[in-house]
């Protein structure tokens, strides 16, 4: 156990950072989504959201350990659930469309130095509200039903396919999508025992491998580099980890 939340997150992302040293994180900006910040690759930069006015957001991005902030993005749409991918060069976050009145959402990419245009990463029929790319250029996307709440399934689309091409969980509400860095893993949390716990399926191929990680409750989870150890927040605000093959 490591203790209160907040120390596990400064201790996690310190632990993200090349030189491997603990350093002290000051001037982060104010009103910060309660969502963990994302670490890019090497632990060389840092992305969170930061809530603005009109229901929009910046996603700041900071050099660690002590440099300066860049702004991603602009506009006024509402902007959401920044990852970074694997290579460290984009970014990937959801948009929404403020012509659909929040009904219609899609993940979209952006280089992380900001050169060049958005963009689109996958489109649906039901609103995405969360998506991601794999080391080897799967997007597994969270998508949502804009009049049932409770209908929220994970999907994923090949690498040279537009159309879904894999189904990975039905039928209870879904979040936190968490690919290994391998590409062989796909961690995520589900409320099927009515009560929010982390799960484990094998990735692409989800029926040969399906356990429950966490004992008593579990959200947010994260892979280490080396895709050995997964960390989760417990019920009791803690981070903890469960190693494995």
């Amino acid at each position: 156990m490591l203790g209160s939340l907040r120390e596990a997150i400064e201790r996690h992302v310190q632990s993200h950072h090349r030189a491997g040293g603990a350093y002290a994180q000051t001037g982060w900006p104010r009103l910060v989504s309660a969502r963990k910040p994302c670490v890019g690759r090497e632990g060389s930069a840092s992305v969170a959201r930061r809530k603005r006015r009109c229901s929009s957001a910046a996603f700041p991005i900071k050099l660690l350990p002590d440099g300066a902030f860049s702004r991603l993005t602009t506009g006024r749409d509402e902007q959401a659930r920044p990852r970074w991918e694997a290579d460290g060069r984009y970014v990937t976050y959801i948009a929404a469309d403020s012509a659909s009145g929040g009904l219609q959402s899609d993940p979209v990419r952006r280089r992380a130095d900001g050169i060049g245009e958005v963009e689109l990463v996958a489109s649906l029929d039901r609103p995405i509200l969360e998506g991601i790319i794999t080391s080897d250029g799967w997007r597994i996307v969270r998508v949502g039903n804009a009049v049932l709440n409770n209908e929220v399934d994970i999907v994923a689309m090949a690498p040279s396919e537009d159309t879904v091409s894999v189904r990975l969980a039905s039928g209870f509400r879904e979040a936190a999508l968490a690919p290994s860095p391998d590409g062989r893993w796909l961690a995520h949390t589900s409320d099927e025992t009515r009560r929010w716990e982390v799960y484990l399926r094998s990735f692409p191929d989800p029926t040969i491998t399906r356990a429950q990680v966490s004992p008593t409750g579990g959200q947010a989870p994260v892979w280490s580099r080396d895709a050995r150890e997964l960390f989760f927040v417990n019920a009791d605000r803690e981070l903890v980890s469960r190693e494995g093959n």
